[in-house]
């Protein structure tokens, strides 16, 4: 059996407080262990909003549902929300510490700013994928 599929945690409930995985992305991010999906660089054109504005809405933002396990990459997916300068921005982005639990890596997988850069609203189209 490979070692990627051993699971040392139950799926059915993520396994720390949501502090400590807040601590645990910081500690990817810092460390560099970042990994940029296509999805992500493709509604990062789409969607005007930087690899910056990921990061601030993990260290400042407001994590809005329980983690999600996904059993097909084996991680767990947060999503944040916060502001990306004068919008909202809310984000989804999965913590994988297969490898490294002092260091796990982050995975970016989407993000949506919602508003212009004016603060007026916006409507934006929903992609089934999202």
């Amino acid at each position: 059996m490979d070692d990627r599929q051993l699971l040392l945690f139950s799926t059915e409930q993520f396994p720390l407080t949501l502090d400590n995985a807040r601590s645990l992305l910081l500690r990817g991010l810092m460390a560099g262990n970042v990994v940029i999906t296509k999805h992500f660089k493709q509604r990062r054109e789409e969607r005007d909003f930087t690899t910056i504005d990921i990061e601030r809405v993990i260290r400042y933002g407001t994590l809005v549902d329980q983690p999600e396990y996904r059993k097909d990459f084996n991680n767990w997916v947060f999503r944040f929300s916060g502001k990306c300068e004068t919008r909202k921005f809310e984000a989804r982005v999965a913590l994988d510490w297969s490898e490294d639990l002092e260091f796990p890596t982050v995975i970016y997988i989407t993000g949506i700013c919602k508003g212009d850069r004016d603060g007026k609203k916006t409507k934006l189209r929903r992609n089934s994928e999202d």
